[in-house]
């Protein structure tokens, strides 16, 4: 009745269709463009880091996609929501420095994946922001911060200003081999 020849794949780059980002054109900003990306239902998830994204808005060059779910204080760049391909090719276009990914420490948010890395490190050639309590963000290239009683996102933000455009690479390059060697959606359609 079922076919018992099933192999569960983990998230991958679909590199039939997507070329991983060029580094080699990037050159140093003088505010680090950092994105966020989601949807309304990421309410509490940005609530829960708003004071001190709130502190660094005039230090990034912030990039909200998708729907804007709190209020802040300063002025931002607002993409809409888009549908896919054209996300993914406006995401590329920007090239941002780094990818934000604040989840708060719930049931829903323990069961996300690394799409975000993926999409990041593929298509914008970004460093990953993402919190620490997430096996699936235990990946290179990813700087990770701690929620609730351990949230050090300050400094985590501090660190990412204080980075060179050399060691931005260097991180990307990182995840990016990390992708080309595991993560490939040739390599799982191979096996």
């Amino acid at each position: 009745k079922y076919n018992a020849d099933i192999t569960v794949i983990p998230n991958a780059w679909n590199d039939h269709v997507h070329i991983m980002a060029d580094l080699s054109a990037r050159r140093k900003r003088k505010f680090p463009k950092m994105v966020y990306r989601g949807a309304k239902a990421h309410q509490r998830d940005v609530f829960e880091v708003y004071k001190t994204v709130n502190n660094h808005l005039r230090k990034f060059d912030w990039y909200l996609y998708g729907d804007i779910p709190i209020s802040l204080d300063v002025h931002f760049n607002h993409v809409p929501w888009q549908p896919l391909h054209p996300y993914f090719n406006d995401l590329a276009a920007q090239a941002p420095d780094f990818l934000f990914v604040p989840l708060a420490n719930t049931p829903f948010n323990r069961a996300k994946s690394n799409i975000a890395w993926i999409e990041a490190t593929v298509l914008a050639g970004a460093v990953v922001i993402a919190p620490d309590y997430l096996p699936e963000f235990d990946r290179p290239g990813i700087l990770r911060y701690g929620i609730g009683e351990k949230n050090n996102l300050h400094k985590v933000f501090a660190r990412a200003l204080e980075m060179t455009h050399e060691q931005k690479m260097s991180m990307v390059e990182l995840s990016q081999r990390f992708i080309l060697d595991n993560l490939r959606m040739s390599q799982w359609n191979e096996e």
